[in-house]
């Protein structure tokens, strides 16, 4: 827990950093108000430009205060509300990893400790954990394999790599053309999506499906542009392995540094 903590501490600068240039244009009265949603915030309160980087701020602030372990759900409180009153200025325009990531931290501030990693605690954090990533992956892999079987013969990934919206760089370009390679990357990402919900319970499959969607997701943002999606998503996976397989991975490194630190 405490290392997804970290790294959703870095997932938010991830994903809130490169928006600076455009706070004011995207979520004040400086830009167009395209809030939609189940709360109508701009109708009640438009935020004025100060208002709207003030919440910036405060969300930047909440994920360096995450980061250092200090008051960690004081620092997920704070991100939640700030980050959330923004994003519900331009609803329609929120991302899918803008709503995983508010599943994600509102998870962790029922983690023991907040995240701190060192307050025994039950597992309830831990399996809301692994079914959000259940419904996540499982939705998405069965509506390819039942929907839009474009995926299985490359087409469909061939596609998105021709995007303006997500890719069409000139590797992309070059990849799309491969029509030998699409296919195996199509059957790669429905097969792990399909079986995650299944695997994922279980201890001996857990790792290598978790390292699965490591390659997964590295793989997405080498290829396309998706904001920070694949370090949001890849934070948590840590924290749903069991404690005895977070113990065996961490170990070598652990022995490591306290060799370096003991010789220093």
């Amino acid at each position: 827990w405490a290392l997804t903590r970290v790294l959703l501490g870095f997932a938010v600068l991830a994903e809130w950093l490169p928006r600076g240039p455009t706070v004011p244009e995207r979520y004040s009265t400086a830009g167009a108000l395209l809030g939609s949603g189940p709360l109508p915030i701009p109708r009640w309160h438009p935020f004025s430009p100060t208002e709207a980087w003030v919440l910036f701020g405060v969300t930047l602030a909440g994920a360096a205060l995450l980061i250092s372990g200090r008051a960690n759900r004081t620092a997920l409180v704070t991100i939640l509300l700030a980050s959330s009153a923004l994003l519900l200025h331009e609803w329609i325009n929120t991302k899918a990893h803008d709503r995983l990531l508010f599943w994600e931290l509102t998870i962790l501030l029922f983690a023991p400790g907040g995240g701190r990693g060192d307050v025994p605690g039950t597992h309830h954090a831990q399996t809301a954990l692994r079914i959000l990533f259940c419904g996540i992956y499982g939705a998405t892999g069965f509506n390819k394999l039942l929907t839009e079987s474009e995926w299985l013969t490359g087409e469909a990934l061939g596609w998105h790599l021709l995007t303006p919206n997500f890719a069409n760089t000139p590797l992309d370009q070059w990849l799309s053309t491969h029509t030998l390679v699409l296919p195996g990357f199509g059957w790669f990402t429905i097969v792990f999506e399909c079986l995650f919900p299944i695997l994922i319970w279980f201890s001996r499959p857990r790792l290598p499906l978790l390292a699965a969607g490591v390659a997964l997701h590295l793989g997405i943002h080498a290829l396309m542009n998706v904001g920070g999606f694949a370090w949001i998503a890849m934070a948590s996976y840590p924290a749903m392995l069991a404690p005895e397989q977070a113990e065996r991975i961490t170990a070598p490194f652990r022995a490591w540094w306290g060799r370096r630190v003991g010789g220093a």
